[in-house]
């Protein structure tokens, strides 16, 4: 009956004393497939049990805004800035109005924009989003400014953001914080 039952069977219906006549090569082997195997069960717990960070895209009214995202900060001396796309489905334009986080005691809509060759950065009130089409923000163009940080922003934290448009209403979303510098493009924000 022996014949037919596996190595791991086998082995656990010896003595101690058989031991000895297991191929200790075998034995090791059997071992470490059997740790590989329990370490590859608790990587999987793990990873299926942490939060996702990846970026959601949400809905209000005619709009929905995708991939939200921000950059890291520098500690809470320096701004840093939130980026998405709005698109809208809507036949009227809407406006994004205001912008909040309790991370920053300043937010605001601005645009980047070179101006006779220099880079400018200012202030945008409202930002239209058109009928049947789209605005992103990106690094170099229109963007959130987080401002007076009263928090750092760490890469692969998330923070509540909340957008307030003319039409639509307002919406907070989990904004997931990538490294600084991520996704190329813009410019230094230096100081505001």
């Amino acid at each position: 009956m022996a014949r037919h039952l596996t190595k791991w069977q086998r082995l656990s219906a010896t003595s101690c004393s058989d031991l000895a006549n297991f191929d200790m090569k075998e034995l090791e082997m059997m071992k470490s497939t059997k740790l590989s195997l329990i370490f590859a069960a608790v990587l999987a717990a793990v990873v299926l049990a942490a939060p996702s960070l990846k970026a959601a895209d949400y809905k209000i009214g005619n709009l929905t805004i995708e991939t939200p995202w921000a950059r890291a900060s520098f500690g809470t001396s320096r701004p840093t800035a939130a980026f998405m796309t709005i698109h809208n489905a809507g036949d009227r334009d809407d406006a994004l109005v205001s912008a909040g986080a309790p991370v920053a005691g300043r937010v605001e809509i601005h645009e980047s924009k070179m101006v006779d060759g220099v880079m400018r950065m200012g202030r945008v009130d409202p930002l239209t989003i058109p009928a049947g089409g789209s605005v992103t923000l990106k690094p170099g163009s229109y963007h959130i400014m987080l401002m007076q940080l009263n928090t750092a922003l760490v890469e692969d934290n998330m923070f509540p953001l909340t957008l307030t448009f003319r039409d639509a209403g307002k919406i907070e979303m989990d904004v997931p914080v990538k490294k600084t510098g991520a996704m190329k493009g813009g410019h230094g924000h230096g100081k505001h």
